[in-house]
């Protein structure tokens, strides 16, 4: 042998041996600063430990949007993808591209041995588990492919589609048969004593890298010892049939001989390896049958290199076949609610988020042929209504009920009007000793005698059927005797803390009437009784899915269950679980059943199918028509013996309260507290400042509920903490006058929710119904914090008033605000939920009270229609 023969056979000999020394298992890591400064790759490195390896990936785009899962070949790394990655994450997309061991930044086998085909589809099948991929798009190239088609074809319930392009799923029947490039390149991969990968990939693409394109190429690679799998995989190739891949590939191609869902070829025109590799797919694959299959022209084998950003397309194509249209909303007022941009010709929606907002000759550019135009016909489009305050579990109760409402909900007037209404239910549903006769909503206020229904008056109806009768304000109830015996209340009983039991005069007998925490756990065996015992049981389902019916009509997207239980939110979540809640719910955990300590481990920021656990709710007070809310000075009319009378506190040490809200404070949790009259608001401000004292820091923006009498002096103190305040408006409408008569007279009722004065302070403010306490209905509290008019027509302290932009405002953003979900929903802006009303006008063209009388006509939760009236125009 000549001495040039030697020295190639000794160089050959180094080439082998260089990649196989080292101990089984034997694994290293390619330094970070090797990929510092790659052109076109700045993309952050995350990282998953299976199997013992550390396994690099990229993953970008919204968290929430489809993914596709992108796999490169050999001897490349994700960097092949950095191309592409841009138009799919431009496209809303969320983009995995992970590096295959010994390649990229994931570590890297020393043997070769150690490499294996079923090794590397198993490790990208746990992270495809991992990550828990769904309706996933994959697409792969060269060994890309060969590994996730198996992938695909174990988990095919993850994916929604398939795109390869220049690959194969190899099930050779005979030795030989593979195409000479191919068996030249495996040849090369084991023997060549030099393994230049840069420029390796260069000859396998038209365009040219240059110097630093093949230097990014190179960067996992410092030396041999790096290069074992690169060398390697060419050899796993099944080329024969006794190879030990060929029985899963099989099976992977049984999987494919059934796959209905798309599966699109992109292969390239200049690709000797695999030319013809795509007839096999396009013959054996149902889903192939009719896609838009398309070749790329001027590309080689790394078709991602030549043409990256055609090839995205091709798969954003795809995914967007898999979507409903783009939507394009125009022809109509837009409100946004964002003061950058307050109105708009056009919005598009895609996969439920919001794409675009502004002109309708940028909407037509951003959208394709086959987007959906929704033309509003003058009509208005706003977000979808926040609801910041209400009881969705009670409202649903209350549908199984005997109706008491006073006018306009209802036309109860009388006790005499109660008892009949009773009677005719008994009637209608004779009952025995055990079975309860529930009656809800009634008001002492509007009712011409003036009190309070009695036991004697219930007894009237029935001393041996249980009757239970619920305030509308769900803060008292009146019971039979028959009721008072079942529920164990008699003349030795003591009202808990924070209630009350009512006594006939001179006398330990009860005279049937309940208040606050004494009734409180009455109302919870009434609802458990309603609910029964099965929380997934069909009754439950049946009542919040009417009452959720309710609030999608009346434009809610967002619905707040504000005294919730275990029981409650068992049937919530179970709701959720089975796909029955139509819009978001938020669900705050009540203090007198659930510790903060328990709320915490409840606690959900985000969604789980439109339910999470929004913080705790703690009540210092009760309502002012039934005269429990806790005020500074005694009520307008005093009852008699009542001389002095305040009402009272729920917890009437402050000492114990300040503990109390600080428990939530220390664990971080969002917390709604109830202060309907001043003197709780006082004691709100002393146990938040507190609080806010011994745990700063942390974005709080505690709800505090009704503040139906606060001071000046209290608005001032509470614009100095971090809070969130929520008025019950249409109590300006429903009790204004009652209250100038009865409850807070001529002064006090002028500063009846006072908005303005808080708003004029950079308070952040809300509205609420409190459903069941007054109607689901926006516009009412619309119109009543902008008109402050009563049922009589007078207008109460008009220097309140706010503007019908503050309103809306109040009603959307705000609301999201509140519950932490400003850049979720609330406005119309790019990126946020596609919840939205639509309004037979718009708003601030319906003046005086025109406002409480618009009607919505569709309501939209993340791009889905939940509600449409039937009538149109």
């Amino acid at each position: 042998m000549t001495r040039a023969g030697r020295v190639a056979g000794s160089l050959l000999l180094a080439g082998i041996l260089a990649c196989s020394s080292g101990e089984p298992g034997e694994t290293i890591r390619t330094p970070d600063e090797r990929f510092a400064d790659l052109p076109g790759w700045s993309y952050e490195p995350r990282y998953e430990e299976i199997s013992g390896l550390r396994i690099h990936y990229v993953d970008e785009g919204p968290r929430d949007a489809r993914p596709v899962l992108l796999l490169h070949g050999e001897p490349s790394w994700s960097y092949l993808y950095r191309k592409m990655i841009p138009v799919l994450t431009g496209a809303g997309l969320r983009v995995i591209a992970p590096d295959l061991v010994g390649f990229g930044r994931s570590d890297k086998y020393v043997r070769k041995e150690d490499y294996s085909y079923a090794m590397q589809v198993e490790v990208q099948a746990e992270l495809v588990r991992r990550l828990d991929l769904q309706q996933a798009v994959f697409f792969g190239q060269d060994w890309g492919g060969l590994i996730g088609l198996r992938v695909v074809a174990e988990d095919p319930d993850r994916f929604a589609a398939v795109v390869i392009g220049n690959t194969a799923l190899p099930t050779p029947t005979e030795q030989g048969g593979s195409p000479f490039p191919f068996l030249a390149w495996r040849f090369f991969s084991r023997y060549s004593p030099v393994f230049p990968i840069g420029r390796l990939i260069e000859v396998a693409t038209i365009s040219n890298l240059g110097a630093a394109g093949r230097a990014a190429y190179e960067a996992p690679f410092p030396d041999s010892r790096y290069t074992a799998g690169a060398r390697v995989m060419p050899s796993l190739v099944p080329i024969s049939s006794d190879d030990p891949a060929v029985p899963a590939n099989r099976a992977a191609w049984r999987v494919f001989e059934a796959w209905e869902k798309p599966f699109v070829l992109a292969f390239s025109d200049g690709d000797p390896i695999t030319r013809g590799a795509d007839a096999p797919f396009r013959e054996r694959v149902p889903g192939a049958r009719g896609q838009p299959h398309v070749t790329i022209e001027a590309a080689g084998h790394f078709l991602q290199e030549d043409q990256g950003p055609e090839l995205a397309r091709v798969i954003v194509g795809v995914a967007e076949r898999l979507e409903a249209p783009a939507q394009v909303f125009h022809g109509g007022p837009i409100l946004t609610m964002n003061a950058a941009q307050p109105s708009a010709e056009a919005v598009v929606v895609r996969k439920g988020r919001i794409q675009y907002v502004g002109s309708l000759a940028e909407a037509r550019a951003v959208v394709s042929a086959r987007a959906e135009w929704v033309d509003l016909d003058g009509r208005a489009l706003l977000p979808g209504f926040v609801d910041s305050h209400s009881h969705l579990v009670q409202t649903a109760l209350k549908l199984a009920t005997v109706p008491m409402d006073p006018p306009p909900a209802g036309d109860v007037t009388s006790i005499a009007d109660i008892q009949e209404r009773l009677r005719a239910e008994l009637v209608r549903a004779p009952r025995g000793p055990d079975d309860w006769l529930i009656g809800w909503g009634y008001d002492n206020g509007m009712l011409v005698e003036g009190r309070h229904p009695t036991k004697a008056d219930l007894d009237a109806v029935s001393s041996e059927v249980p009757i239970f009768l619920l305030h509308f304000s769900s803060h008292q109830s009146v019971l039979n005797s028959r009721a008072l015996e079942l529920v164990g209340i008699d003349a030795e009983s003591e009202a808990p803390e924070g209630g009350a039991i009512r006594r006939l005069p001179g006398s330990r007998e009860p005279d049937g009437i309940l208040e606050e925490t004494a009734h409180i756990p009455v109302l919870m065996r009434i609802a458990a009784g309603i609910l029964g015992d099965d929380s997934g049981g069909e009754t439950p389902r049946r009542l919040i899915g009417e009452a959720l019916e309710l609030y999608a009509r009346n434009g809610y997207t967002t619905v707040t269950e504000m005294a919730a239980d275990s029981r409650i939110l068992g049937i919530l979540r179970q709701l959720a679980s089975a796909g029955r809640l139509p819009v978001d719910v938020v669900a705050y955990l009540f203090y007198l059943t659930t510790p903060a300590e328990e709320v915490a481990a409840a606690h959900s920021p985000a969604y789980t199918k439109h339910f999470r656990v929004g913080g705790g709710k703690i009540n210092l007070d009760g309502g002012s028509p039934g005269r429990t809310a806790f005020l500074r000075e005694p009520y307008h009319k005093q009852l008699p013996g009542e001389e002095g009378y305040r009402g009272y506190s729920s917890i009437e040490d402050q000492g114990r309260l300040d503990d109390l809200v600080a428990s939530y404070y220390e664990r971080d949790v969002p917390l709604a507290i109830h202060a309907l009259g001043d003197a709780a608001v006082d004691q709100c401000i002393h146990a938040v400042r507190a609080a806010e004292q011994r745990f700063p820091g942390a974005d709080r923006r505690t709800q505090l509920i009704h503040l139906q009498q606060v001071q000046e002096d209290q608005l001032d103190a509470l614009a100095g903490l971090d809070v969130t305040l929520t008025f019950q408006v249409a109590h300006n409408y429903y009790f204004g006058d009652f209250h100038r008569a009865v409850i807070y007279g001529p002064e006090r009722t002028e500063r009846l929710n006072p908005a303005r004065s808080a708003l004029d302070r950079g308070l952040s403010v809300t509205l609420h119904h409190d459903s069941p306490v007054h109607p689901v209905d926006p516009f009412m509290l619309l119109w009543a914090s902008v008109e402050r008019t009563t049922r009589s027509g007078r207008v109460i302290g008009p220097e309140q008033r706010i503007s019908t932009q503050q309103a809306l405002e109040a009603s959307t953003i705000e609301g999201a605000r509140q519950l932490f979900e400003e850049e979720l929903k609330g406005s119309i802006e790019v990126g946020k939920l596609a919840d939205f009303v639509i309004l037979d006008r718009s708003p601030l063209d319906a003046s005086g009270g025109r406002l409480k009388d618009l009607v919505v006509l569709e309501t939209i939760k993340e791009g889905e229609t939940v509600f449409r009236r039937r009538e149109e125009r």
